[in-house]
């Protein structure tokens, strides 16, 4: 779950918890993706009514306020927890893990229960459990299912395990700099991979040897004074960014996300800063989770198209393949053509149901009249056109050929 911090997840918790007047009522339950569930909500004051987006996908991870929109109604649009509409959001705790959540829930009956928001492991999932923890539905696939006991994982501290800089270093050793941003996510703090990115471009600029370069890395991470306020990052595909040793290097080579909120300062990518013209924190948040999404959604266009011109590839091939096999002996096509011409010519002495026709050859002086096979059930016409066709068939190969020796 990379495009999210962790610290910048519980930011956003935090931020939930003080921002709204709780409990809050459910308005309205709407699955706006496949990994991404809105609630709308009012809060206990009636002054607030927004929609709660949780969104659960490893490529665009997220956990923000947004407007409802315009058109707006009460209820439930079908789908997972459509059960929701009329009950209350009374408050959302840390569960075990660093990025487990679970809103603590009342329905309109009275009972408790607790949706619970993972975003862990290669991808995340919500589900809705009972006061016993046993799971009423889920959002996605995967672990416990409806009827089974949901078992959090045990509590670990926000940091995690760090590596041991000189075993990371010799790690990163036989790879190229621009990889060392990613394993530093995998084996080193917890932590996005803009900012894992900017600390290693900011220590290759004093020594490009990864047993100098990693430790003053994750000590630059570790020292990293926290933003006036949070910062939203947004890294084009093809956008030039400033590598040390390299001349050219963009986002996509350093595999950044689209976007990236950022609670410290990235002093290398201080040009791609989204500057905050809406005071409102939130904005940063949808915008990045728009961005993500937006991402995503060209990178499965992208390998649409690519499958569309390996399977165009591959009918080019079996085409080839079958031209090849039917063009005949040498010299072939030339009289395909010649058999169409004499059938032109020679057209009123044809008759329908006619097998073959014998036609002056004019092609060379003294040469034994052509004996042109002919379809009975077809036209002299569909006859001339069928053996016109056979001979640009013909032709096709040999161009194929042609273009082969060359």
């Amino acid at each position: 779950m990379r495009p999210m911090e962790t610290i910048v997840l519980h930011f956003a918790v935090d931020l939930l918890r003080e921002s709204l007047a709780w409990p809050l009522r459910i308005l309205s339950s709407e699955r706006l993706s496949a990994t991404c569930l809105g609630l709308g909500v009012e809060s206990a004051d009636r002054a607030t009514r927004r929609r709660l987006v949780i969104d659960v996908a490893a490529e665009h991870p997220s956990l923000h306020m947004a407007y409802l929109p315009k058109d707006f109604e009460p209820g439930s649009t079908g789908g997972p927890f459509g059960s929701l509409p009329g009950g209350l959001l009374r408050g959302v705790e840390e569960e075990g893990d660093p990025r487990l959540f679970g809103f603590a829930l009342e329905t309109t009956e009275g009972d408790r229960r607790r949706l619970l928001a993972a975003w862990t492991g290669r991808g995340g999932n919500l589900r809705l459990l009972d006061a016993e923890g046993i799971v009423i539905e889920s959002l996605l696939r995967g672990g416990p299912t409806a009827g089974e006991r949901y078992t959090p994982p045990p509590r670990t501290e926000l940091d995690g395990t760090r590596s041991d800089p000189l075993e990371l270093a010799l790690q990163v050793a036989d790879q190229p700099t621009e990889a060392w941003p990613k394993t530093l996510t995998r084996m080193g703090p917890r932590i996005g991979l803009a900012a894992a990115a900017d600390a290693i471009a900011r220590a290759l600029r004093e020594s490009a040897d990864p047993e100098v370069a990693i430790p003053r890395a994750l000590a630059l991470l570790a020292a990293r004074p926290p933003a006036a306020e949070p910062l939203l990052y947004l890294f084009p595909r093809r956008a030039e960014i400033a590598w040390p040793g390299r001349k050219f290097m963009t986002a996509e080579k350093l595999a950044l996300p689209a976007a990236e909120i950022a609670l410290y300062a990235l002093p290398t990518f201080e040009s791609f800063v989204a500057a905050r013209k809406d005071p409102e924190l939130w904005t940063l948040f949808g915008r990045a989770h728009a961005a993500l999404v937006q991402r995503a959604r060209d990178a499965g266009e992208r390998a649409r198209r690519l499958r569309e011109v390996e399977q165009e590839g591959r009918r080019l091939v079996r085409l080839r393949a079958s031209l090849l096999a039917e063009r005949g002996a040498e010299g072939e096509g030339l009289a395909h053509r010649r058999f169409g011409e004499a059938i032109l010519q020679n057209f009123a002495q044809i008759a329908r149901g006619q097998a073959e026709l014998i036609a002056q050859d004019w092609s060379a002086e003294g040469a034994p009249p052509l004996r042109i096979p002919l379809d009975p059930a077809k036209s002299a016409k569909e006859n001339a056109e069928s053996h016109f066709r056979k001979a640009r068939r013909w032709n096709a190969v040999s161009r194929i050929e042609r273009s082969d020796a060359s």
